[in-house]
């Protein structure tokens, strides 16, 4: 996004002060995409050599990620006088005008942006509504002219003819972890018991009312998705459950919790309750703990739970959606660390292979977590005033930019 007081020159020099913020002062998610980055230099105002460590398959993929968490380029200048908290500074196609907090955020289009005729629309606004049925109104109602509807959501859109609705498999999928760090959850034969019990279409139907698919920790949009019926554990079975129980010494049942974040997504909501009862049927006991946001992630990083559900989205570094990780469960196991640093260090060509190799591997030992489901993603507009809306996989908002008007 441009200054508000106009645009900025995107230079070498300010590449490397971005890095070296990062690696100063960013966040521990925001740096982990980046393990290997030593340090950053400008050979010219319009060259940067990145130094690694070690190679790194991962490296550009995250630099080219459009959910640009850690690797947003800010200008030196401005990132010393402005607050990016409160000020967008970049070179998009749209400049920002106004932000109101929580209600509102107003851009108009860049007319010197570099891709001649994008964006399309003159003025983008963003309203801030929690609430979906609000959304809802106001879509149909004409205030607003695009949203991003819920499962349940576009239930209500579907026969509604001054709406257009489009769908996409997403990349949004959940995923449920174990806190293997402690019994029983350490014994692999409880964790593939409670994998065995999981009816991911029973899910799908209560959960997602029908909108979507089972999934295993690859969305299974994704081309490097192993199909489900090739991993181990992903097929309900409740005899074999039931045995590996009793194997492990757990054949009078067990209680174990489940956590989760209150209220974060409304099909998140619904699958403890399901989960509580397919594994019942196993004799496994599920205490539900809806918790606030703050108090699940603070269990969640000390492997402080005994189940709960992870809701990743799109990960351009396909390493995301199996990599352990830190504190949230036990430790890496060796032959699966091996597996890992393989994928670090492959090649383009090598790495589909070594990365199905590694979701097989997590299927058997069912760790760092398995899959659950994936969301259908929508997007609802009204087709009197936008044309041209195209959604893709990763649900970004990129076809803000493309879109032919907005209000």
């Amino acid at each position: 996004m441009s200054a508000v007081s106009g645009w900025v020159h995107i230079l070498a020099d300010d590449v490397v002060y971005s890095f070296e913020r990062l690696l100063a002062e960013g966040i521990p998610y925001a740096k982990s995409k980046f393990p290997a980055l030593e340090s950053v230099e400008a050979t010219d105002d319009r060259t940067v050599i990145f130094h690694l460590t070690t190679a790194d398959s991962s490296f550009l993929l995250n630099l080219g990620d459009p959910f640009s968490v850690a690797n947003a380029i800010l200008n030196r200048e401005a990132g010393a006088t402005a607050d990016p908290a409160v000020a967008m500074v970049g070179t998009g196609p749209f400049r920002m005008l106004e932000y109101s907090l929580e209600r509102e955020l107003l851009f108009e289009r860049f007319e010197d942006y570099w891709r001649p005729g994008i964006p399309a629309a003159a003025r983008l606004v963003i309203r801030y509504m929690p609430e979906q049925q609000a959304q809802i109104a106001a879509l149909q109602a004409g205030q607003v002219d695009l949203i991003f509807p819920a499962p349940e959501s576009s239930l209500v859109l579907q026969g509604d003819t001054s709406v257009e609705l489009i769908s996409v498999g997403s990349a949004h999928t959940f995923q449920i972890s174990m806190g293997s760090d402690e019994p029983p959850l350490d014994d692999v034969r409880v964790r593939r018991a409670i994998a065995l019990a999981i009816d991911r279409d029973e899910i799908v139907v209560g959960a997602l009312l029908g909108q979507g698919q089972p999934s295993g920790p690859f969305p299974v949009g994704h081309p490097w998705a192993v199909p489900l019926a090739d991993q181990p554990y992903y097929q309900r079975d409740v005899a074999a459950a039931t045995a590996l129980l009793d194997e492990a010494g757990y054949g009078d049942g067990l209680e174990l919790s489940f956590m989760w974040p209150s209220g974060f997504d409304s099909a998140g909501d619904r699958i403890g309750e399901i989960i509580q009862s397919q594994l019942a049927d196993i004799g496994i006991t599920i205490v539900l703990e809806p918790l606030e946001t703050g108090a699940w992630v603070d269990r969640l990083v000390t492997a402080n739970y005994g189940l709960t559900w992870v809701s990743p989205a799109y990960f351009s570094d396909p390493r995301f959606y199996i990599v352990p990780r830190d504190g949230r469960q036990g430790p890496t196991p060796a032959a699966l660390q091996e597996l890992l640093d393989q994928a670090q260090a492959a090649s383009a060509e090598e790495l589909p292979e070594i990365y199905r190799n590694i979701q097989l591997m997590e299927a058997d030992l069912v760790y760092p977590f398995t899959g659950l489901i994936g969301k259908d993603g929508y997007v609802a507009f009204n087709p009197a005033q936008i044309s041209g809306v195209e959604a893709d996989f990763t649900l970004s908002r990129r076809l803000f930019f493309y879109v032919s008007s907005l209000k």
